[in-house]
């Protein structure tokens, strides 16, 4: 009984043990089934919100390309959205209205190549297809967020350019979709190629001018050692040759002529400095331009006479002679013209000069146009265009390669003429010769009495000269003069017509002949005409060279008197009374040393260079001065202020002294105690040869000034004006 409640007991122990545990089991498979079911819950709600955040965020990045593209549009004429993958386009603002505002275009790369190839130029075509090929564009936008390529349009036959751009929209590694917009960019890229051009044309400048420079210094060390090695080649020879005077004589004036060449260099030089830093200025006065022209005329003549060359000066109606003008400038223009056209021009060559006048459009001006025409080596196209650069010489022709020069010149040449507000024209052809044209407007002069008073009217004169430009211009200044004239361009004709107006008891007053004609010389002609007029008339040479060799036999032959070309109406009034005996002309003197005496005047010479000192004395000496000499300022102010009143008669002063320079030495003088400090003449003689330099003497209490090297006619010109 005992066991069997035991058993029962033990089974029912056990019973409810498998009762307890299948109620644990349930349990803890309820729990399970219930996480499980919470946990597929919750991926739902994951996998939902991944999907809203998704959803979200590409509607973030719509938007963005929404904001991007028509942020685009604001500057950009037609503004797309292009999605490559599918190949379809969304328009946001189409150009010409070719397109609806949202309208989805597809293909869109067909609608694309089509446009471009309706509107782009040909040249750049091919590069812009390429630039829009879906593959390089995603290479392309792999680097940077934006690219884009510009290319020439052409529309209603008209090129502008035009840029496409194309913007990432994609934030991923993979490029989906993009933004693309046309702009006109015509006017930038027009400005941009502007300055580009600018800065290149400066660059390449500023390399010409480098290049230019060095061969410039290259050039002026050849030019510059030229003439010092004939200078101290030639002193040299008249060294060791002291007692031969001729060639003494034949080597000094070899090393004057080689010293103003050198003179000539370092002007030019000094000259392109002064118009550079804007220190050049016009100086107009009252200026002749039949006196300017014969100056220059008298200048220029030996270095042709020198090359046995043909030369033809006239001037054409020209009625205004007396003008307001720069006349050193005008000399110095056309010096350098004609200095040129000799040197460039072969012995036995031709040059011509003509001067004109013409009307202008500016109240009490005239236009004057001064003509230089060569047959000599002429100029090559593209050296042509370089003429007037600085530094420039046309070293491709072997023909100059000889010739001096510091490539300046013409440089100077045009800056001046510009200065002078007037124009400058060169044509030339290689081998056949240049021609320049310099036109300036000038003022006249008011109330010019012209020498018009009536003593040659009635007089009836024959121009001869087989230059029909001349005869007219001739016989024009005649009528204006109230004279009877006549021309003809035949010498043969002109003996006919003496002959004939002798016969008509209304003979010819005067004759005019050119010198060389090619009919009959001048001279031969005035032998003709004086076997048939006989010695009473009087008979003009007319020549443009100097007739010095030839005035012996010219007078033998009955020349009465000579007339230079170009004329002018002075020039024939002059001529015309001294021939005909109605007026003489009171011939001036020349200065020389040998003609000027200022014996018992003394003068105070300072000068701080010991060779410079001793020229002056020398030259100074020779006109009868008494010379004391100062070595610096400090000495100058020192010797006049321990000197007797009126001691001195005149101070030369130069200006660049080591301790007080001239300035200094002049203000102090001046502020002296005494009379004489007042009044005494103080005369700048001084390297010192600008405006600016003749200013800052007169504004130191200077009365003159004379600049080195001593051109002695001036000095001694001067000097007269101080030494009564």
């Amino acid at each position: 009984m005992q066991i069997i409640l035991t058993v029962i007991v033990m089974i029912t122990i056990f019973t409810v043990i498998i009762i307890q545990a299948r109620r644990t089991a349930k349990i803890v498979h309820e729990k399970e089934i219930n996480e499980t079911a919470n946990r597929i819950k919750q991926e739902e709600m994951e996998e939902k919100i991944r999907l809203q955040n998704k959803i979200l965020e590409e509607e973030k990045q719509r938007h963005r390309q929404d904001e991007m593209i028509r942020a685009l549009s604001s500057d950009y004429r037609s503004v797309f959205y292009y999605d490559l993958e599918k190949d379809e386009g969304v328009c946001y603002r189409s150009r010409r209205n070719t397109h609806d505002e949202n309208e989805i275009i597809s293909p869109f790369s067909k609608m694309l190549e089509d446009y471009l190839k309706k509107s782009v130029v040909e040249n750049y075509l091919d590069n812009v297809l390429k630039f829009i090929r879906p593959e390089n564009l995603r290479k392309g936008l792999q680097l940077t967020n934006i690219i884009s390529y510009r290319y020439l349009a052409a529309q209603n036959n008209r090129q502008y350019y035009e840029m496409i751009r194309v913007a990432k929209i994609d934030d991923g590694e993979e490029i989906h979709a993009v933004g693309v917009g046309f702009a006109n960019v015509d006017e930038q890229t027009r400005e941009a190629m502007a300055q580009n051009q600018i800065l290149a044309d400066a660059l390449a400048q500023a390399q010409h001018a480098n290049i230019s420079k060095t061969t410039f210094l290259s050039n002026m060390s050849h030019d510059i050692r030229t003439p010092m090695n004939a200078i101290i080649g030639f002193t040299t020879m008249a060294l060791r040759h002291f007692d031969n005077q001729a060639q003494v004589k034949d080597s000094l004036e070899k090393v004057l002529s080689s010293s103003n060449h050198l003179l000539g260099l370092i002007n030019d030089i000094l000259d392109m400095s002064r118009i550079d830093s804007g220190r050049v200025e016009i100086q107009e006065q009252e200026c002749n331009l039949s006196e300017l022209v014969h100056s220059l005329i008298h200048i220029i003549q030996p270095q042709i006479t020198a090359k046995q060359q043909l030369f033809h000066i006239d001037a054409f109606q020209v009625k205004n002679e007396y003008v307001h003008a720069d006349q050193l400038k005008i000399n110095q223009v056309l010096i350098n013209i004609l200095s040129n056209a000799v040197k460039y021009t072969p012995a036995t060559g031709t040059i011509s000069f003509r001067i004109s006048q013409f009307d202008s459009d500016k109240p009490g001006y005239a236009k004057y146009e001064f003509r230089v025409k060569d047959n000599g080596m002429g100029m090559s196209k593209e050296f042509l265009k370089h003429i007037f650069d600085p530094f420039e010489r046309d070293l491709s022709n072997t023909k100059t390669l000889g010739i001096q020069g510091t490539g300046l010149g013409m440089t100077i040449t045009k800056k001046m003429v510009e200065l002078m507000n007037g124009k400058i024209e060169v044509e030339s052809e290689l081998d056949k010769g240049s021609e320049f044209i310099v036109t300036l407007e000038l003022k006249l002069q008011e109330n010019v009495k012209y020498l018009i008073n009536g003593e040659l009217e009635g007089l009836r004169v024959l121009v001869v000269d087989d230059d029909f430009e001349t005869c007219d211009s001739v016989t024009e200044i005649l009528k204006n003069l109230g004279v009877r004239s006549e021309w003809t361009t035949s010498p043969r004709e002109a003996v006919f017509r003496a002959k004939k107006a002798l016969n008509d008891k209304d003979p010819f007053n005067a004759y005019i002949v050119d010198w060389l004609m090619r009919e009959l010389n001048g001279i031969e002609t005035v032998r003709q005409l004086r076997r048939v007029v006989g010695n009473d008339a009087p008979i003009v040479i007319l020549t443009a060279y100097d007739y010095s060799d030839i005035e012996n036999e010219a007078r033998s032959a009955g020349v009465t008197e000579f007339c230079t070309k170009p004329l002018f109406m002075s020039d024939l009034k002059k001529v015309l009374s001294r021939a005909t005996g109605n007026f003489k002309v009171e011939e001036k003197k020349t200065d020389d040393l040998t003609e000027t005496d200022f014996t018992g005047k003394r003068v105070l010479l300072v000068e701080d260079v010991e060779v410079n000192r001793e020229i002056a004395k020398a030259v100074l000496s020779e006109t009868g001065l008494e010379v004391e000499d100062a070595p610096d300022g400090i000495d100058a102010v020192e010797i006049f202020q321990r000197s007797k009143k009126n001691y001195y008669d005149l101070i030369l002063m130069d200006i660049q002294m080591p301790k007080m320079n001239g300035y200094e030495a002049t203000k102090k003088i001046r502020a002296l105690e005494r009379d004489d400090a007042k009044n005494i003449p103080i005369i700048a003689m001084t390297a010192n040869a600008f405006e600016e330099d003749k200013t800052s003497a007169f504004n130191a209490g200077m009365n003159d000034h004379v600049a080195k090297p001593l051109d002695i006619p001036k000095l001694l010109a001067t000097l007269k004006k101080y030494l009564h």
